[in-house]
This record gives structure tokens, C-alpha cells and sequence, in this order.
């Protein structure tokens, strides 16, 4: 065969070789691109709850008429302290199923917060999900499935993704999602974007959730700055004009709960993150609870907020150099009308003042502080302290002159009465009666002391409350 014929033909068949290997790899990316990937949904981790998990939410009361809500951002094997693990998840899950809690759908929540009468179980409970991360469909979809719960994801449409593997959920697992029953949609957004992208955000959601979107969320502050903290409340008000409910940040504490008529204002979450355990779960809720005072404040627990603070089953014992306070941790809501009755003890000086706080909360509270010359009432209201009264005790003289403390005796029986307005607290006889703001209307109560010199010690006895 002459030469150029060969080499024709050699140049033929590698064009037609180009030709062959264009088309096929035109074809197999066509295929790829035109075949949906379907992440899969893994199995819901095993669990056996021991009959301790299940005792520590078995003295949960029933028929509360309100609402828990709790805010998980990431269930995975991630690292991260925002991160729980499908075993701890599911492990809560099956707790709370068989200690009977149930979900509430996020339209009877909105129902509830606007004041309209609500059938609610018997111990109820609502379950979200923060960032619209791809492992709600993943992981925690198969756990809720296992367990008979329902739960609301709040998302970022902007981060939704077009196609699986991804970080952020798809368009197709959010619509199986939503076609399953078991969720429900709301918005979530970067803080710069809350006011002035909302409407248009709640707009692209709705056409993939293809339902309304009627709840927005704040996500937990990862860098709490005082714009970030303060941004809930300015923008409230622009976001209620698009959302039938608002949620707050996630918090930590007691669990707050949705109550009757909160619509107003947003709604609290309480934050589960990688150490929450079920004992600091239960905590949570059962001193979230809106309840009256307990006969027994030592039944509760107590933190401090400054200096040394131990509790035990007949006292709360605080030490510190300068100031101390140890704080009941409850919902106080509903703590306003009582007589409080103790014996505070400890080592006689002219150096200290033994503190009562009472509707302590973040806004306002009352404080008896009994020092040296005797009793003195003060509030807190519009951010500011005022002196409401004193009673000056009887200053006896000692051989040599001096005049001698109303603390040198080294015990007070103290008795203090709260209602309405007015305000009445008696050591040891002395006695002092105002009233005060109505701006200070609840909270629970706090003891402390605040001491010159030298570290004190002092022991508040044999608490009890009783309604009044």
C-alpha cells in the first residue's frame, strides 16, 4: 500500500477515535446530569434506655399548658459543640417516647402563641432544627421516623442545593421532607440580611417547600458581639409583619416555654448542644415549667452568680471576699404573691450585709439588704437601683463605748411578705414596708451577701414559701 494511502487511513481512524470518545463522554455526562442522586438516609442508630434515663424525666408533671421547644443545629459525627450525635439524639428521643411527650406541629405552637384555644398532650413538647443541613434528611428523618416525632427546619433558601452530596439540604430531600408529615419549613437568614430580605426569602421557600411560610428563627449567636445579641429585638418588629411567629436565639438555662398569648414577642428555644445529657435535659424543663413557688425552695436548683455558692437540703451557704449571690434557677413567671420565711446565720462582723433578692429577673427585682444598722428596701426597675426605705435597728453600746451591730448576735429569723405593690421584711423584730414599681412584678429569689475585707461566710436556713 503507497505511503500517503497508510497514512490517510491511519489519520481516518484516529479522527474517527476522537469522534467515538467526544460523543461518549458527551453522552455519560449527559446521563450523570439528567439522573437524580438520591442521598441515602441512614439506619436510626440502636439505643436501649436504662431504666435510670427513663426515671430522670418520669417526675415531669402532665397537662402543662404551655410549650418546650427545643433547638438542635447539627446531629452527625461531626466535630463541633454545636454538634450532637445520632446515638445521643436518638437516646433523647426514645426517653422523651417513653417518658410520653409528644409532638406539637408548628401551626398549633403559632396557634398557642396567638391565644386561641389548643388541644395539647398531655406533656408536650416541639422539636426544630437549625442551617437546613443536609443530615435533617440524612440522620435525623429515620430517628424522628423511629420515634413518632415531628420537627420544624429552618432554612436558608439561598443555601439550599441543586444536587446531592451536599453540605446544605437539596430541593428534593426538602420536598420529601415536607411530603413525609413529618416536617415543617420555616425561615432562617444571616443577620445582615434579616430586615431588608425576608419577604423575598419567604417567597423562594415557599416555592420549594411548596407550602406557607409562616415562622422565622434566629440561629444561636456563634459570636455573641452586642449588635448580634441585640438584633432580635430591632428587628421584631419588621419580621412580625411578614411571620405569624418569630423564635429568638436558642438559649441555654431553663427551658422557657410558649405559652398563651407570647405571639407578641419572640419565642424562646433552648439550646441542645454536644454536652447537653439527659439529667441537664430534664433540669431544663422541669425548672422551666411556669409554676408558683414551691413550699420548698431547696427542691430546686441553685446557681451562683458571684462568688461561692453550695446547697444542700436544709441551707444555701455562700462565701466571698467582696459580693456573693446564689440564684434559684426556675421560671419565675408566676412567682409574685407570697411570705418567705428563713434564719440566716454567720460569723458576727460589723463588715457585712446579708442580701434577699426577690422577682428577680432580667429587667427588675426587689433586694432587702440587712447590714449593721438594720433593714434597707431597694428595687431595680428602668435601669436603675432606688432606695425604697430603711428601719434602723436599736444601737446598744458596748462596756467600752462603742456602739455595738445589729449582727452581733450572729442569727436573724427573717419573715418577708410580698403582694401587689407592697413589700414588708422583719429581722429580728425590725421591720421595714414599702411599695414598689409595678414594673416589678416576678421572678424567683436569690440570696447573697456582700462583705468588706476579709472573705465571710453565711447560711441561709430552713427556707420556706408559702402563697399570700
Amino acid at each position: 500500500m503507497p505511503p500517503r494511502r497508510w497514512k490517510r487511513r491511519l489519520a481516518g481512524l484516529a479522527a474517527a477515535v476522537v469522534i467515538v470518545g467526544v460523543l461518549g463522554g458527551a453522552g455519560y455526562g449527559f446521563v450523570l446530569k439528567s439522573l437524580p442522586y438520591h442521598t441515602p438516609q441512614f439506619d436510626p442508630p440502636g439505643v436501649r434506655p436504662t431504666a435510670q434515663d427513663v426515671a430522670v424525666l418520669a417526675a415531669y408533671p402532665g397537662r402543662v399548658h404551655a410549650v418546650p421547644v427545643l433547638a438542635w443545629r447539627d446531629v452527625s459525627r461531626r466535630p463541633g459543640s454545636l454538634v450532637t450525635t445520632p446515638a445521643r439524639f436518638a437516646s433523647d428521643l426514645a426517653v422523651l417516647r417513653r417518658d410520653g411527650f409528644q409532638s406539637v406541629s408548628l401551626g398549633t405552637l403559632a396557634a398557642l402563641a396567638h391565644g386561641r384555644r389548643v388541644a395539647l398532650p398531655a406533656r408536650p413538647i416541639a422539636l426544630t432544627f437549625d442551617n437546613g443541613l443536609s443530615t435533617d434528611w440524612t440522620t435525623v428523618d429515620p430517628i424522628l421516623r423511629r420515634y413518632g416525632f415531628t420537627a420544624t427546619a429552618f432554612v436558608d433558601p439561598a443555601d439550599v442545593a441543586v444536587k446531592s452530596p451536599s453540605y446544605f439540604l437539596t430541593h428534593d430531600e426538602i420536598q420529601a421532607m415536607a411530603a413525609s408529615g413529618r416536617w415543617a419549613f420555616g425561615l432562617e437568614l444571616p443577620q445582615r440580611w434579616a430586615a431588608v430580605d425576608a419577604a423575598t426569602a419567604q417567597d423562594e421557600l415557599q416555592a420549594i417547600t411548596g407550602a406557607p411560610v409562616t415562622a422565622y428563627a434566629w440561629p444561636v449567636a456563634l459570636v455573641p458581639s452586642p449588635t448580634v445579641i441585640g438584633a432580635p429585638s430591632l428587628l421584631f418588629p419588621s419580621l412580625r409583619r411578614n411571620f405569624a411567629v418569630v423564635f429568638g436565639r436558642p438559649t441555654t438555662g431553663p427551658a422557657t416555654f410558649v405559652a398563651a398569648g407570647q405571639a407578641q414577642q419572640s419565642l424562646p428555644r433552648l439550646n441542645i448542644t454536644a454536652t447537653t445529657t439527659l439529667p441537664e435535659l430534664s433540669t431544663s424543663l422541669r425548672t422551666g415549667i411556669p409554676s408558683p413557688p414551691p413550699a420548698n425552695p431547696l427542691t430546686l436548683p441553685w446557681r451562683a452568680e458571684g462568688g461561692r455558692c453550695a446547697r444542700s437540703g436544709h441551707a444555701v451557704t455562700l462565701k466571698g471576699r467582696r459580693f456573693a449571690l446564689c440564684a434559684v434557677v426556675a421560671d419565675g413567671s408566676v412567682w409574685r404573691n407570697y411570705w418567705l420565711h428563713l434564719r440566716i446565720r454567720f460569723t458576727p462582723s460589723a463588715d457585712l450585709s446579708a442580701i434577699i433578692e426577690l422577682r428577680l429577673s432580667m429587667a427588675s427585682r426587689l433586694e432587702i439588704a440587712i447590714g449593721r444598722s438594720g433593714v434597707s428596701l431597694k428595687q431595680y426597675a428602668g435601669r436603675r437601683w432606688s432606695l425604697l426605705g430603711t428601719a434602723t435597728a436599736p444601737r446598744p453600746l458596748a462596756p467600752d463605748g462603742k456602739t455595738l451591730s445589729f449582727l452581733r448576735s450572729g442569727v436573724m429569723d427573717v419573715t418577708v411578705h410580698v403582694t401587689g405593690t407592697l413589700v414588708s421584711a422583719r429581722a429580728n423584730g425590725v421591720a421595714a414596708q414599702s411599695h414598689v414599681s409595678p414594673a416589678v412584678r416576678s421572678g424567683v429569689i436569690a440570696l447573697g451577701l456582700v462583705a468588706r475585707g476579709r472573705p465571710q461566710v453565711v447560711s441561709f436556713e430552713g427556707l420556706r414559701l408559702t402563697p399570700g
